[in-house]
């Protein structure tokens, strides 16, 4: 196994191993889960390494090679998302001030408050992200 990339995030580790792995060329991610368990051992163990057979290399050179455009998905899926959590926090404290309000001044009002924002951000993140497909 040789590597032929190195990887700061898990997520475009992946994306490119799922693409490799599409065109029939087997791969290994080196350090994979020790990213996912543990996120700021990526310096330590100096990244996820994308490792293929010596025989394969040049082909996973050339089906990775429009990496630009794999960059543009990733940020563009990630703005996405990013977008999404917004809107259902949105919804998650627009949730928690009714609550508090219509409390009118009970005992634990800030905790219940709370949770109702936490709960109400998870529940509408299903519905937005099916919205924003």
């Amino acid at each position: 196994m040789q590597t032929i990339r190195t990887y700061n995030n898990l997520f475009e580790a992946q994306s490119a191993q799922a693409l490799l792995e599409s065109e029939g060329i087997e791969v290994f991610l080196k350090n994979e889960n020790t990213v996912a368990v543990q996120p700021f051992y990526n310096v330590m163990v100096g990244g996820i390494e994308l490792q293929v057979d010596d025989d394969d290399v040049s082909r996973a050179l050339e089906t990775i090679g429009g990496e630009k455009q794999c960059h543009e998905d990733v940020e563009k899926i990630t703005g996405d998302l990013g977008r999404i959590f917004r809107y259902a926090l949105a919804i998650g404290i627009f949730a928690g001030i009714v609550f508090i309000l219509s409390a009118g001044g009970e005992q634990n009002t800030l905790i219940s408050a709370l949770l109702i924002v936490v709960f109400a951000t998870a529940f509408a993140l299903v519905p937005l992200a099916h919205l924003f497909k």
